[in-house]
């Protein structure tokens, strides 16, 4: 009887395994950035990069689709640029836009309702334990944490505070005002190493390490009623579903798998290439 009980249990795990190594997404090679060290104090953050020292920064490819490459091709550019120095994770966006749109005004308000940029951080790429934070054209957060993706019954941790953070917005146009043409807006912020590490020593990164980071935009279809912006609708009355535009694609729609996430090496001298990640499709798998 023991025997066909173990016999049982070992079977039932095997099907469990067999569930879980078969995913209804595709592994994708997540992007790859090498980060530059700099000496801090060097970045003010203003939404502007005006500081000679995001010269030594490059620009990210441009923001494709979250599902994939078989998907059209965002019809706006996207691109990020990213430093880092002993105390904070520096971030640099470039976002085209013929409509600048916002309309939410307090912290924690669900920014995504609005056009919007988002930066998803998991310091040791466990794909727990990562926070998100979003900001708008009016320069409104949303920081949240999750410890576990919602597959994993998160919980999502609205509470939570991205301490220390700074982040500004600069544009060229008009806010709110369809009657031109603009084009488009830039966003700038400092993450503490300290907050993005639960404020927990052994959390946070060594110089020389690889985090796993992913960006979004989330783009609404606008059109002018009334001299004022409204959200597009189909021929049915319905919304139109927004765009969802990232750094590297997901595979789904969905933000919340951070083993799709891409690598970011904290690189430590110039010139330096980005290691190579042993392992990581069967880790992902």
């Amino acid at each position: 009887m023991i025997r066909e009980i173990l016999m049982l249990t070992i079977l039932m795990c095997l099907g469990l395994l067999k569930s879980y190594s078969q995913p209804n997404y595709d592994y994708i090679d997540p992007q790859a950035y090498v980060c530059q060290q700099i000496d801090t104090g060097l970045v003010q953050v203003d939404g502007r990069s005006a500081e000679a020292v995001w010269e030594k920064a490059a620009w990210s490819r441009s923001f494709v689709d979250i599902e994939g490459p078989h998907m059209s091709d965002p019809y706006h550019d996207t691109k990020v640029k990213m430093l880092w120095d002993d105390e904070n994770l520096y971030v640099f966006s470039q976002l085209a836009e013929n409509h600048l749109v916002a309309t939410l005004k307090n912290h924690d308000d669900i920014i995504y309702r609005d056009n919007d940029f988002e930066i998803f951080v998991d310091l040791d790429g466990d794909t727990h334990n990562y926070c998100e934070v979003e900001v708008n054209l009016y320069n409104t957060i949303l920081d949240l944490f999750m410890a576990a993706p919602y597959r994993n019954g998160g919980p999502l941790v609205m509470d939570w505070s991205c301490l220390g953070i700074e982040t500004a917005v600069a544009y060229e146009g008009t806010l709110n005002d369809p009657s031109d043409e603009d084009q488009g807006w830039t966003v700038e912020m400092s993450l503490p190493w300290w907050s993005l590490g639960m404020r927990y020593k052994p959390n946070l990164p060594d110089p020389g390490d690889v985090i796993h980071v992913n960006f979004s935009r989330v783009q609404w279809d606008y059109e002018a009623m009334d001299g004022v912006y409204v959200k597009k609708t189909a021929a049915d009355g319905k919304r139109l579903p927004e765009h969802n535009w990232v750094w590297s694609e997901q595979g789904k729609i969905n933000m919340h798998m951070p083993e799709m996430w891409g690598h970011v090496f904290l690189a430590t001298a110039d010139n330096q290439e980005m290691p190579v990640m042993e392992g990581e499709d069967e880790l992902w798998l």
